[in-house]
Parts: structure tokens; sequence; C-alpha cells
């Protein structure tokens, strides 16, 4: 990445790789591959319709893909990443759902650890796990619901594609037919490549590219992973880029400096887990957003995980869970960087906030 077009988060840009024949965490991976799909929202789409649940609760903290993969079943529990390194509390969930329903846990940022499913599943519910921000962390592989998935693209540098698997054995859906909804994002990886890289390359079409392929991907529904991204995924250092991962989120804390607190992991799986972001927790929405608009102008693009604004009647319903969103900034910390690159971000943020 040249200097000039220095920038720091959004979308992947497309990143080869050495040739790594054992890597652990892709076999565990691709071993779940069998029933893929090109979204996580398409996964679960598929699945609420496989079962035909009656009720499906979902977080009140949550994205607006997964509602809308839930229709009109859809139903909220409060639970947000206030204090994402504690484990999931079932107690709310238990006083509210109903025997059949099902119940989706989310592994908010990969902060979490393992969350034993034992009572929810007692209880006659059928327990969802999303592990979309750590496909391959210790809760993913000691999960232990009745269905887990993970939208893959969100983590590593792939296109599309997502997992679905039980691992408790629960019937599956029909794996889906392969599709290539998403060759517009591919495009756009390669295109940003050249971009930073200094190439004669004009952003805005790398940018409408992304957009038209997160456009096609919605539409699509549960199509499958695209053949593109299967072979990605087999060919991708996934170990190494969630070791990077890790290492850039402590690299990223130690920068701060205290400057601005962060969302900590859970202490009791520390060492194993990879967070999905370095998230900021500001005191108001008012600095959260100042803070925002001053990384942007020095090309630095922070994410919004999530704007809870969307959904009617939720700020009524659920206030911390809004309050809370409010106040939060994503920096991502992936492989992308290096230390450098988190050092310039992490000054950035000190001399915003101080400012």
């Amino acid at each position: 990445m040249i200097d000039a077009r220095w920038e720091f988060g959004s979308e992947f840009h497309w990143q080869p790789g050495a040739v790594v024949a054992d890597d652990p965490e892709r076999a565990w991976l691709l071993d779940r591959a069998g029933c893929a799909y090109a979204s996580g929202r398409g996964a679960l789409a598929a699945l609420v319709e496989q079962r035909g649940f009656a009720r499906v609760w979902l977080p009140s903290y949550v994205c607006e893909e997964l509602t809308a993969a839930a229709g009109a079943s859809l139903r909220s529990y409060p639970d947000h990443p206030d204090h994402p390194g504690q484990p999931f509390d079932p107690a709310k969930l238990l006083e509210l759902a109903k025997p059949g329903d099902a119940v989706v846990r989310i592994n908010y940022f990969g902060l979490r650890g393992p969350s034993p499913a034992v009572d929810l599943r007692a209880a006659g519910l059928v327990v969802i796990d999303d592990h979309t921000h750590d496909p391959c962390g210790p809760w993913a592989v000691a999960c232990d619901a009745d269905y887990a998935f993970a939208s893959l693209r969100k983590s590593l540098p792939l296109p599309d594609g997502a997992l679905l698997w039980s691992p408790v054995g629960a019937p599956l859906p029909a794996a889906p037919a392969p599709c290539e909804p998403a060759a517009a994002k591919l495009s756009a990886m390669l295109l940003k490549r050249l971009y930073l890289d200094g190439h004669a390359v004009d952003k805005a079409t790398f940018r409408e590219l992304a957009l038209a392929g997160e456009r096609t991907l919605g539409a699509l529904g549960g199509v499958g992973i695209s053949p593109t991204s299967r072979a990605l995924l087999g060919a991708l250092e996934v170990k190494r880029l969630r070791e990077d991962r890790r290492n850039n989120f402590v690299h990223f804390i130690r920068t701060l400096d205290g400057a601005v607190e962060v969302l900590e992991p859970d202490p009791r799986s520390r060492g194993g887990l990879a967070p999905f972001a370095c998230v900021l927790r500001l005191d108001t929405r008012a600095r959260r957003d100042a803070l925002r608009a001053g990384l942007i102008a020095r090309n630095i693009y922070p994410a919004l995980l999530w704007d809870l604004d969307p959904f009617v009647g939720h700020r009524a319903r659920f206030a911390a869970s809004c309050a809370l969103a409010d106040r939060l900034l994503a920096l991502h910390c992936d492989a992308r960087y290096g230390r450098a690159d988190l050092e310039r971000v992490a000054r950035a943020v000190r001399e915003l906030v101080s400012s």
C-alpha cells in the first residue's frame, strides 16, 4: 500500500498469501462446509424455513440482515455486548421462550468464551449460535448448540460464503446449489488491491462494485456459496490470518494507551480468542459521532456494529441495547494491517479524543 493511497477499514481487498499445506483451522472450516451458503442471513433463513419455527428469538443487539432472515417469526430478547467478556446468561430467555422456539445467541465481536447450551436445550429450545465474528474461536469449537452458522466473508477475504452446521448432528437443510452471486464483490476486492498499490484505478469504481455485490447477496437469499469462494477458502491461510487478528488486537489496545475504553474479551479464554475488531465505547453518541467523522477525514473508516435505529419501537423496549449501540465504534484489526498502520490509527484516536 503506497502512502498516498493509504486507508484503513471498510471492505476487504484481495490478499494473496503463501501456500500452506497444513492449516488446522482451515481444515476445521472445510469439514463444516457441506452446507455452505453465500451469506449468513441466507443460512439462517434456510434453517428457519426447513424447521418451520413458530418463533425465532434474536438478541436485542443485532444486525438488520438477521432480523430479515427470521422473518415473521422474529421475537427479541434482551442481550447486548455491554460486558461481552462475560458468558452468555440464559435467564431472560428461559423466562420468555417456549418449548419448540428457536433462540439465536451471538458471540459479539468474538469476545465471548464458550457458553454451554445445556440449560436452553433442557427447556426444549432449539439453540442456534452465530459465530460470524470468530468462526474458529473457542466457543465455535466447543459449541454444543443444535445449530451454528458463521458468515465467513466478514472475517476472511472472501467475496461471499457462510457455513451452517450442527454440533450435535441435527438435520440440516439440503445443501444449496452453488451460485456466483458475488462476482462484483470479487472484482471490487481485486480493484481495491490495485488502487492501494498505486495503479490507475478509480476508487468510486470498486466502491460501486462492492455495493452492487451486497445488493445481489441480499436479493438472492439462501443460495449456495460460489465455486470461487469455496476454492479460495481451501487456499487461505486461515490460521495465520486469525493469529494476525489476535496479535493486532493486543497491539491496538496497548497503543491506544487508555485514551478510550475498549470492550475486553472473556478473561477465561483470552489466550484463544481472536477478536473481530477493536471496539471503542465512547461516553456519548455525540462524542462517538465526532470521533467517527474525524477518523473518516483521515481515511480511517470505522464500522458501526450496529445501528439499531431502523428497528421500530426498539428504543422504548430495549433502551440499554440502543444506548450502547449509540456509543460503540469498531476499528478493524485484521491481517490487512501491520503495526505501523495500527499505531497510525491509535495516534489519530488519541489526538481526536483529547481535542
